[in-house]
């Protein structure tokens, strides 16, 4: 499964846990005309139910973070957001961090 296809998995995981995600398209819409989000976000902005804010980036099992999401990584490191990342490879994945509290992930 590319990452690609695992993305609508995991906002479905989500949001029948109750949680309020949101996927993040990064770069340029189509014709240059409309700026998305800054190069790096990672691909779901999720509001847990318990009040917390994640930032969750769907991967293959074998693929890596790009050098701009590794930029954004770093920046939430300095800013003090670093426990708030969560990687997924599959919808286990999401699951688990549903089922046994994200921390736990």
């Amino acid at each position: 499964m590319s990452d690609d296809g695992l993305v609508p998995l995991v906002l479905s995981t989500l949001r029948t846990a109750g949680h309020w995600p949101t996927r993040i398209q990064a770069g340029t819409a189509r014709g240059g005309s409309m700026h998305l989000s800054r190069a790096g976000m990672l691909d779901i902005l999720d509001l847990t139910p318990d009040g917390d804010v994640l930032f969750i980036e769907c991967k293959r099992k074998d693929g890596k973070l790009n050098d701009n999401q590794l930029g954004f990584i770093e920046w939430c490191v300095k800013h003090g957001h670093e426990h708030r990342i969560r990687v997924v490879r599959s919808v286990e994945d999401a699951a688990a961090l549903v089922e046994g509290g994200w921390r736990d992930v």
